[in-house]
């Protein structure tokens, strides 16, 4: 009876020994190179379509709010900005999840931070079509400068 839960307790052993280490062995020979990826997945590309199809999505929510923010109509300001950050949203991770996809396709080790990039691209297109849209107001800057200090504002 000692023999035999000795040969069980020496055949487990044995048993997880070789089993983690061959979960420990690498062989650095046999990797092989990450593939190039396609032109349309580098930074430019991935950014310019991910930022775009996003902000395409809200483009006239977005007119809207900036609409009624500078005309002092204040009746709709809310209810389209909520929909206008959930259409967004929304798009923006559609947009992450598709080029995430893409991206772990042509084995790109650095998938993480492109998908993520390529989301937040979203964020320099409102802000470039803010600053358009703020300077296509009919008011220059000067009576911008004469009707805030007019109301008392310091």
């Amino acid at each position: 009876m000692h023999v035999l839960a000795k040969s069980s307790l020496y055949s487990r052993l044995s048993y997880y020994v070789f089993f983690l280490s061959a979960l420990v062995s690498f062989h650095p020979s046999t990797y092989r190179p990450i593939p190039d990826k396609p032109w349309m997945l580098g930074w430019g590309p991935c950014f310019l379509v991910g930022g775009a199809l996003p902000f395409g999505a809200c483009y006239a929510e977005l007119f809207f709010v900036l609409s009624s923010l500078w005309t002092d109509s204040y009746y709709y300001l809310f209810g389209f900005l909520f929909l206008a950050l959930l259409l967004l949203a929304l798009t923006c991770a559609l947009v992450a999840v598709l080029l995430t996809y893409l991206l772990l396709c042509a084995e790109d080790p650095r998938w993480g931070w492109r998908s993520f990039g390529c989301a937040a691209a979203t964020g320099a297109y409102v802000l470039a079509y803010s600053a358009v849209f703020f300077s296509r107001l009919e008011a220059n800057q000067t009576v911008r400068f004469v009707c805030a200090r007019s109301n008392g504002s310091n």
